[in-house]
């Protein structure tokens, strides 16, 4: 069964869902999941766009649906055009994890929530846990 989740970036409505593989895995890449397709991502746009939450919605869906048609297997599989991802302002009720982006000026986090009963709550995050906070690594400009 595929494991689905919502990427929710704090400053922008529209919430990114990924439909497959959304385990956490682990930031520096040892486990696959989300955390290694999106921390490298983010630490590059905070470099070079900065805090721009609507574009950032944009362009790691993007990247995300890169990351997915470069896999061969995907591809064979799937098809060249079918990307597991979608744009949502609502969630679907059947996710396990909720990622959520914040995007302070000077500290950009991922926080990993869970889901802790069977239903999500309107308020989105009020029936889910912290389970980890990933501090995103600042690039210096050049």
């Amino acid at each position: 069964m595929s494991t689905r989740c919502h990427i929710i970036i704090k400053g922008s409505r529209p919430m990114i869902y990924r439909h497959s593989d959304g385990y956490p895995g682990k930031a520096d890449g040892s486990e696959y999941g989300v955390l290694p397709d999106i921390i490298p991502f983010l630490s590059l746009f905070q470099k070079w766009r900065g805090n721009d939450p609507e574009c950032l919605t944009a362009r790691l869906t993007q990247h995300l649906g890169n990351i997915f048609t470069r896999d061969e297997e995907n591809t064979k599989k799937y098809g060249p055009n079918f990307i597991s991802l979608g744009i949502d302002m609502g969630l679907h009720g059947d996710e396990e994890f909720i990622y959520v982006i914040n995007t302070s000026k000077d500290v950009w986090t991922v926080e990993v929530r869970e889901k802790v009963t069977g239903f999500w709550d309107k308020a989105i995050l009020k029936n889910t846990r912290v389970i980890e906070t990933v501090k995103v690594p600042v690039l210096a400009k050049e």
